[in-house]
């Protein structure tokens, strides 16, 4: 029993970091607003950076970061016990994106999960980082759609994660790391379920526009 306990912690305590929602945070601490009244109403980078500019969208984008690496090294390091720690680190990083997007402090309406998803996997498997970063930049580039970016980079993150476990870390089976991250990138994907409609319809707001898809 113990090691599920110690997997149960990890993932109530993931989820209450998770649901630290700083770009709801900071909108309303330096501007006395909520910045799920603004946009596409996601407490996300990009609509931080539509409604509020520059500054305030780097610090809620290293805030989310960064709060998906505590929660996976918290799991890790200190909360795992005798449990597996590659499992909680995978457990602590779904739970921690599931706090971001449905934040219990901010009646369960977050953000959409992609930068808080970088921490975490970048935590556990740094090799992925450049896989899934390199065509995002690529496609945001080309595109001026971050939304599309992120959701191609989401498909290749439980890709990349299979082959990274593979090839670097062959004494780790790459079930778990694999299967975690697919949930991730459906969750991810189901987040940006409205952009697809968007660029479906050829509407998707890109960089430069007035209006937050983010």
């Amino acid at each position: 029993m113990q090691p599920i306990i110690n997997y149960a912690i990890c993932a109530v305590s993931a989820y209450l970091i998770g649901s630290l929602s700083f770009g709801i945070i900071i909108s309303k601490l330096f501007y006395h607003k909520d910045i799920r009244n603004f946009g596409s109403k996601s407490a996300g980078m990009t609509n931080m950076l539509r409604t509020f500019g520059k500054a305030p969208a780097i610090a809620t984008f290293i805030c989310d970061v960064g709060k998906g690496i505590v929660a996976v090294v918290l799991a890790k390091k200190l909360l795992c016990g005798d449990a597996d720690p590659l499992v909680c680190g995978y457990i602590a990083a779904v739970f921690s994106i599931l706090g971001h997007m449905f934040p219990i402090y901010f009646k369960f309406r977050g953000g959409k999960g992609v930068a808080t998803a970088l921490g975490v996997t970048t935590a556990l498997a740094w090799q992925t980082f450049p896989i899934v970063m390199i065509p995002f930049v690529i496609i945001v580039a080309v595109s001026k759609m971050i939304s599309l970016g992120s959701i191609i980079s989401a498909v290749i993150l439980p890709i990349a994660t299979y082959f990274v476990y593979y090839f670097w870390y062959p004494e780790c089976s790459p079930v778990v790391p694999t299967v975690a991250t697919a949930v991730i990138a459906l969750l991810i994907i189901f987040m940006h379920r409205t952009n697809i409609k968007r660029m479906v319809r050829g509407e998707e707001n890109k960089l430069g526009a007035k209006k937050s898809d983010e």
